[in-house]
């Protein structure tokens, strides 16, 4: 399995509240939230997905996007369960962001031959991200430039 490393660095965000100004780039907001669990955004109704999202609570380690490669405006959301494959690959992408970098998303296409090597084999996109809401039900393009800038979900 091929990844693609996404980074981002020095993208500087200015908030305002009140009377202090606080200064967060998005490698430094990628840092913070590297060991903690996260909200991510899942279907309403996982039957009809056309029913709208919702942030989950903060039970994940990793959120996923999926995108759809016949519409390519189409998207499928979740947090992941661990349980559910082998991330260790994944942990170690993420970890090495340190010092002027950090790793944001790690997008794979995968390749499923369900009919036999001779049939054509179905393929996806897969992007994982480890921030609370980096999984925006969007278009691959806008979830890339979404996930450019630190995440505030207050």
């Amino acid at each position: 399995m091929s990844s693609l490393k996404l980074a981002v660095c020095g993208i500087l965000v200015i908030s305002a509240s009140c009377n202090s100004v606080n200064f967060v780039n998005t490698q430094t907001d990628a840092l913070r939230q590297a060991k903690t669990l996260h909200a991510c955004w899942e279907p309403v109704n996982f039957e009809n997905p056309a029913a709208g999202y919702k942030l989950s609570e903060p039970i994940y380690e990793y959120c996923s996007i999926m995108f759809n490669p016949i519409h390519e405006s189409e998207a499928f959301v979740n947090g992941v369960d661990l349980e559910s494959d082998n991330y260790e690959k994944f942990e170690n992408h993420f970890a090495e962001g340190t010092g002027n970098y950090a790793v944001l998303s790690i997008c794979s296409q995968e390749a499923f031959s369900f009919q036999g090597p001779t049939k054509k084999a179905q393929t996806s996109l897969r992007c994982l991200c480890k921030r609370s809401g980096c999984n925006i039900p969007k278009p691959l393009n806008d979830f890339l430039k979404f996930n450019q800038h630190p995440i505030n979900l207050e």
